[in-house]
């Protein structure tokens, strides 16, 4: 068996909150939920101090909540959209006769898993792809 292990840390501040606004709502959550949600992600704004003297104010549009209780399920909603579509052929290790496992998800780390290692860099491949195309 061959594992792969990624670390998306630096994903977390990439998120496109529009993005994950609509996956919310085709997930299934209610508008008022999702509304609820976009309150606490939006505004925000940081500044910068140099020599004693900020900045003005920088909008911050994308990316979730560093320390946000929430945080690691959002961005597990982006994590398994973006599996989806990258793991559109069945790979991964047998698990029974109809079923098999393809990853092992937790807050922002994802192990990928096959017998073949080829399977490995080809999922690997449509998720790194399909990562950069949807969710930043």
């Amino acid at each position: 068996m061959n594992v792969n292990f990624i670390d998306f840390e630096k994903d977390f501040d990439s998120i496109n909150r529009e993005v994950l606004s609509t996956l919310l709502r085709q997930y299934g959550l209610p508008v008022k939920i999702v509304t609820i949600i976009r309150a606490l992600y939006g505004g925000f704004s940081a500044q910068v101090v140099h020599n004693g003297r900020k900045t003005e104010p920088l909008s911050i549009r994308t990316g979730v909540r560093q320390g946000c209780l929430l945080s690691p399920l959002l961005f597990l909603v982006i994590l398994d959209w973006v599996t989806k579509i990258a793991f559109a052929t069945r790979r991964g290790i047998q698990w029974s006769f109809m079923t098999s496992l393809e990853d092992l998800d937790f807050s922002d780390d994802l192990a990928l898993l096959s017998h073949r290692i080829q399977d490995i860099r080809e999922t690997r491949h449509g998720l790194w792809r399909n990562r950069v195309q949807r969710w930043a």
